[in-house]
């Protein structure tokens, strides 16, 4: 058991460190991007009325064909409430863009403390939210197999007996041969529609189009992942369209990273949180779909009506000085614009990109931008400098 455990240990350490190899050197910034919509002459923004809407329809994602699995679920009908979670994500994500100064967070007709505003710009945001939530807890009959594994063999003789137990399984899954046991499972399907609508508060007039905006999940712990409460047709696009786990790429780069960091300064790795486990394969509460679902519908929505934030992570250039390199790595941006700047004139393109990189991780946008369009210029207009020159200009 303990060898069986060095072993594990020891090829996760070798992944870890052949990501962390593999992986480039980035810059992770916060982005400030503009409203989706134009939105004219409003300055405040209210709470209106959010309306729970029970007993209605939500049509099925876009893409799903003709439904033909029976015994599954078909259809969503509104089942539950919602509203009060929609609003509060609302809020929260219109105060996260600091574009407008929320004077009434509850919904109710209420009056105005201090300067009373002008009400031709005042928004007013309304809402009716159709909700679907369906779980089940039961068990799936899967098909086992028991095969004896020797480890002491040779590593050539263990691979032939791999691909032969291969062979074997899907014989003896074929024949019907094996155990059926059966393993539990919670699976869970959520479904969301809500109608936004922002108008003025002086006259009601609509400022935008009405915004229908739809979110859908379904999750499923232990189990045959193959078999469904759902119908395979609205699952399959579900989950090609509105899956929002991370890639296993994107989570081995986090895990390499974390690994990482916990080597070079184990008090951040603490003080982020990281030493606290959280695993995947333990079943979601009802309340953990109600927030995944509201919070992506009220995403959608204000980035349409609001400035927000974005984290966008940008590669720095291999091919600059390596100084410069392990000080920006090192987040010390203030000593790798002193160390680049002290380089001999004129730069080349790398070092130039990585001398403005430094300067916007500092916020000293000004700078950043003057070198951004040298590197352009030099360069017959790079992407790279162009994007750059899109992030910091003001």
């Amino acid at each position: 058991m303990k060898h069986n455990y060095l072993k594990n240990m020891g090829l996760l350490v070798v992944i870890l460190i052949s990501v962390i190899s593999c992986a480039k050197d980035i810059v992770t910034f916060n982005v400030t991007k503009p409203s989706q919509l134009q939105i004219a002459e409003v300055e405040s923004i209210a709470i209106g009325n959010f309306e729970d809407v029970i007993g209605e329809i939500i049509p099925l994602p876009e893409g799903v064909g003709k439904v033909k699995s029976k015994n599954t679920i078909r259809t969503f009908k509104s089942n539950k409430s919602l509203s009060e979670m929609v609003r509060a994500y609302v809020i929260s994500e219109i105060s996260k863009g600091g574009q407008y100064k929320i004077i009434n967070s509850t919904g109710e007709e209420t009056g105005f403390s201090g300067v009373i505003p002008n009400m031709a710009k005042v928004g007013v945001i309304n809402a009716r939210i159709k909700y679907y939530e369906h779980a089940k807890e039961d068990n799936d009959k899967k098909f086992f197999i028991l095969l004896i594994t020797n480890n002491g063999m040779p590593l050539e003789k263990r691979l032939i007996i791999a691909g032969l137990k291969a062979i074997a399984v899907k014989a003896a899954e074929r024949s019907g041969k094996g155990f059926k046991i059966p393993v539990p499972y919670v699976e869970r399907i959520g479904a969301v529609e809500v109608r936004f609508d922002l108008v003025r508060k002086s006259n009601g007039k609509k400022i935008i189009p009405t915004q229908t905006l739809r979110f859908y999940n379904i999750k499923k712990w232990g189990g045959d992942e193959d078999v469904s409460i759902l119908a395979r047709e609205i699952k399959k696009v579900i989950l090609a369209k509105y899956d929002v786990d991370e890639s296993i790429l994107d989570v081995l780069t986090e895990e390499a990273r974390k690994t990482a960091l916990v080597m070079m300064d184990s008090d951040e790795f603490i003080a982020k949180g990281y030493h606290l486990k959280q695993n995947s394969n333990v079943p979601l509460l009802a309340l953990d779909l109600k927030q995944t679902l509201a919070s992506e519908v009220a995403k959608q929505f204000t980035r349409k009506i609001s400035k927000y934030h974005v984290e966008e992570k940008i590669e720095i250039a291999d091919g600059g000085d390596p100084i410069g390199i392990s000080l920006m790595k090192g987040n010390a941006y203030d000593k790798a614009i002193g160390y680049l700047e002290s380089l001999s004139k004129p730069l080349d393109l790398d070092n130039v990109y990585n001398l403005a990189l430094s300067y916007e991780s500092m916020g000293e946008y000004p700078q950043a931008l003057n070198y951004y369009e040298q590197g352009r210029d030099a360069s017959d207009g790079e992407e790279r400098f162009k994007f750059g020159i899109k992030r910091v200009k003001r």
